[in-house]
C-alpha cells in the first residue's frame, strides 16, 4: 500500500514536470503597467490657509511627473521633479486604478485618458497639494 502511494506520488511529481507542446511558452509579454509609465509635465497647486482667518491662498508652479515600474509586480511609483513632500508615492495600479499603498494621509492619483491628477493633504491642517499633469 505504502509503496503504491509512493509510486502514485512520484509518476505524479514527474508527470507535472513534463511541458505541454500545445502550450506555448511566455515571450517578451508587455507589462500593463507600461502604458502609464513616462514623464508627465504640468503645474502643481500648492494651497493653504493663511492665519486664524478661512482665508485660502493658492501658489502655482510648474511640475514633472515620473512613474516607473517598481520591482514589485503591480506597484508603480511616483517622483515629482522639484521634488516636494515624500518621495517616491507608491501606488498599486490595477484595471487603471490607483490605490495608495499607505492608508494615513495617503495620496490620490486618478487617470484622464493621456493626465494624471494628484491629490495629497500630508497633514491634518489645511495645507494641500494638487498637481494636474499630461504625458509627454
Amino acid at each position: 500500500m505504502i509503496k503504491g502511494c509512493i509510486i502514485l506520488f512520484f509518476s505524479l511529481a514527474i508527470w507535472g514536470c513534463i511541458k505541454d507542446p500545445k502550450i506555448p511558452a511566455l515571450k517578451n509579454v508587455a507589462d500593463y503597467r507600461d502604458s502609464i509609465t513616462g514623464n508627465y509635465k504640468g503645474i502643481r497647486i500648492e494651497s493653504s490657509a493663511t492665519g486664524t482667518t478661512s482665508v485660502f491662498t493658492h501658489d502655482t508652479s510648474n511640475i514633472i511627473l515620473s512613474v516607473s515600474k517598481s520591482a514589485t509586480d503591480s506597484l508603480i511609483n511616483v517622483v515629482f521633479n522639484p521634488a516636494f513632500g515624500v518621495q517616491p508615492y507608491t501606488f498599486k495600479y490595477h484595471n487603471n486604478i490607483f490605490t495608495p499603498i499607505v492608508a494615513y494621509h495617503a495620496a490620490s492619483l486618478k487617470k484622464s485618458s493621456d493626465s494624471l491628477f494628484f491629490h495629497h493633504q500630508p497633514a491634518l491642517g489645511p495645507y494641500w497639494n494638487d498637481c494636474n499633469v499630461k504625458k509627454q
